[in-house]
């Protein structure tokens, strides 16, 4: 019976003794909760710019870093030249390219006829001209297209399709001056910041 009494006894002094039991957390047990938070002395959740001790912040990298182009004059030059049209396509002018093969179509098919005409009319001359009746040339039976009608209209043609081979080159050359200068000038602000305003203003005399 005594033995009994001093056990509840010791158990009573040792629930009043102990902190736990009055909700009184443990000062080195909060601190290691808070620093753990904290980030202070957690070093593995401090590690990269991704972290700290608001919360988890991710920086991406921007989109446009390293994809700026600048394109190379001398290959633009080189594209043009390897193939019309290519240094607007590198240039990433792409609106330029239809004209560029328009304007060489529309060459290219003048060439030809003027080539074809020139050849009609000189096989024409030819026949009149050498002195066999059995060469009858495709005018004969028009009073118009004389001798001298014919050596002018071959002459004419001829000429035509010269200059056409000539207009040609040129615009082969300014397909290539194109490029060049579109891609020195890639960067050029053309905004309306620019702009020059004209217009008539009044002054007042001085006095």
């Amino acid at each position: 019976m005594l033995l009994l009494i001093f056990a509840c006894s010791q158990a009573a002094f040792a629930m009043t003794a102990n902190p736990a039991s009055e909700g009184v957390q443990h000062p080195d047990l909060t601190e290691s909760i808070s620093s753990s938070f904290n980030g202070s002395d957690n070093d593995s959740v401090n590690e990269g710019p991704a972290f700290n001790g608001a919360g988890l912040q991710i920086d991406l990298p921007e989109l446009d870093a390293g994809r700026h182009f600048q394109p190379d004059p001398r290959k633009a030059a080189l594209y043009s030249a390897v193939l019309p049209g290519l240094g607007q396509i590198y240039n990433r002018r792409y609106w330029k390219v239809p004209i560029v093969y328009g304007g060489f179509t529309a060459l290219s098919w003048y060439a030809m006829f003027t080539h074809e005409e020139f050849v009609r009319y000189r096989n024409a001359h030819s026949f009149r001209i050498d002195g066999n009746p059995e060469t009858i040339d495709e005018f004969a039976g028009d009073a118009r297209y004389t001798e001298d009608v014919l050596k002018r209209f071959t002459d004419y043609y001829r000429r035509q399709r010269d200059r056409t081979f000539i207009w040609m080159a040129l615009f082969y050359g300014l397909n290539i001056i194109d490029a060049t200068v579109d891609a020195h000038f890639f960067e050029f602000d053309v905004s309306d910041e620019l702009g020059i305003r004209v217009g008539p203003s009044v002054t007042a005399p001085d006095r």
